[in-house]
């Protein structure tokens, strides 16, 4: 069977669906059809094949540029580890985060994982950030804590 039959039945099927008020199905239908323009004289194995060889290709390129930025996390991990005993040098080190353009929400995630040794519960970039704030905090109630106890 040809694109173009296929192609051919779902155009006379469109105004059905309309009648019948299905208008998500008419606009994925619509789309299919415009999809197929071009590849009327195709088999639909040739077509189908096509298709999901563009898909795969698609896959592939998202993957690559959805891939962590392992350097990036790595140096931001080692600026708020080392600046973890200043409050300015902190500071500093977040607000570097923040302003990194290179630091997305996957990015930051691995950041707070690296500081904090947990895994972040956190999914927005500010409440990332909050979090890594907020342990820290907890980590130097907890060590003066430890140091009055100890004096007794």
């Amino acid at each position: 069977m040809k694109v173009e039959n296929v192609k051919a039945g779902l155009e006379k099927l469109l105004p059905v669906l309309e009648t019948w008020e299905a208008t998500k199905v008419s606009k994925d239908f619509q789309k299919l059809v415009e999809l197929m323009d071009g590849y009327e004289d195709m088999t639909i194995d040739a077509f189908c094949k096509k298709a999901r060889e563009g898909l795969e290709g698609r896959k592939k390129a998202s993957s690559s540029a959805t891939s962590l930025r392992q350097a990036v996390v790595d140096g931001h991990v080692e600026a708020l580890k080392t600046a973890n005993e200043n409050d300015g040098e902190f500071n500093s080190a977040l607000d570097a985060i923040t302003s990194d353009k290179q630091v997305r929400v996957a990015e930051l995630k691995a950041i707070a994982e690296g500081y904090m040794g947990l895994t972040p519960l956190k999914t927005k970039k500010k409440d990332l950030l909050d979090e890594i704030k907020t342990l820290r905090a907890q980590n130097f109630r907890t060590d003066h804590k430890l140091k009055i106890l100890s004096k007794w």
